[in-house]
């Protein structure tokens, strides 16, 4: 979809834009897109990369980088900017963190591997005073129309964002990676959807006059 639909608009309006590509994805990042899109090609890659479009890391496998011992974080990290810059002949000097495997020693291995900046799991803009290990992004989902694009730049609703965007990962940071995974996939299950749901949650926060 970044190729087929982002790439002609970004150049239409002249705009900037990065992609963290992870070049070889486990079978769970692969199910997770099934029927929704498609992994990017390395061929793909090198033409955004020609666009204008930055490519960067998002490891090779796209695997919790917490649950990964150290020489085999390591090789993901080197490994993805090795060939990414094989790819499209360019340096390749940052990185996000994918599926939530953010810690502090994690931090320590990007920056060790000589990267410039990490995206990690914190919500919101950055700012000149941001880490740039630890940059904060807002997150535009699958289920954002164009209206509740427009909310999400506006400082009052970004702020709503934002905080909703920190409740969603707590269960990481409280439990870990794949233990916070598994329990937003039972709140996101059918039965309490209805509550927890990303939806939802803006409708209700809608109703109560914040977003």
């Amino acid at each position: 979809s970044v190729m087929r639909l982002g790439a002609p608009i970004l150049r239409k309006y002249g705009q900037k834009a990065v992609v963290y590509a992870c070049l070889d994805p486990d079978e769970h990042t692969r199910k997770g897109v099934e029927g929704k899109d498609r992994i990017m090609t390395a061929d793909e890659l090198a033409e955004l990369s020609r666009q204008g479009i930055a490519i960067e890391s998002h490891t090779v496998t796209h695997c919790m980088l917490t649950e990964k011992s150290d020489a085999d974080a390591k090789w993901e990290l080197a490994e993805s900017r090795k060939r990414i810059a094989e790819i499209t002949g360019k340096p390749c000097d940052h990185f996000c963190v994918p599926r939530g495997g953010h810690d502090a020693r994690v931090v320590r291995l990007v920056r060790d591997e000589g990267y410039l900046t990490c995206s990690g799991l914190s919500k919101g803009t950055a700012r000149l005073s941001a880490d740039p290990m630890k940059l904060p992004r807002i997150a535009v989902e699958r289920y954002h129309d164009l209206p509740r694009f427009r909310k999400i730049l506006s400082p009052k609703h970004a702020s709503v964002h934002r905080m909703l965007g920190t409740l969603r990962v707590i269960p990481t940071r409280i439990l870990g990676a794949r233990a916070g995974y598994k329990l937003r996939q039972v709140l996101y299950s059918p039965a309490l959807r209805p509550i927890f749901g990303p939806r939802n949650l803006l409708r209700l926060v809608a109703v109560a006059g914040l977003g």
